[in-house]
């Protein structure tokens, strides 16, 4: 028996990553890969160092990440926070967001 919650949300508690089996991509993680290399050859070829990426659809399309609620269209007192950055040397990027979406983070 666990000693798990049975809803998986926040939680009044540290968080907790979800069981494999609850993570859900789109594409094989070898297809992000695979995005996130051809968006830095392209960078290379453009001699850009940096890129950050802000685009709901454009994050979502590099790594799988999409959020429970995206600021467009949404009132100007709620700052745009989320973002991915990827650097033309390097295999790994960060992703900036809220901390409310951490359990999709993971």
């Amino acid at each position: 028996m666990s000693d798990a919650p049975a809803y998986l949300g926040m939680l009044a508690a540290p968080f907790q990553v979800l069981a494999e089996e609850t993570r859900q991509l789109a594409f094989p993680l070898e297809e992000y890969v695979s995005r996130i290399r051809r968006v830095r050859e392209l960078m290379a070829e453009a001699r850009i160092d940096l890129l950050y990426v802000t685009t709901p659809e454009h994050v979502c399309y590099l790594h799988g990440f999409f959020a429970s609620w995206y600021k467009a269209n949404g009132p100007m007192r709620y700052p745009q926070v989320y973002g991915t950055a990827i650097h033309v040397d390097s295999d790994d990027f960060i992703h900036f967001d809220s901390p409310n979406e951490l359990p999709l983070l993971t």
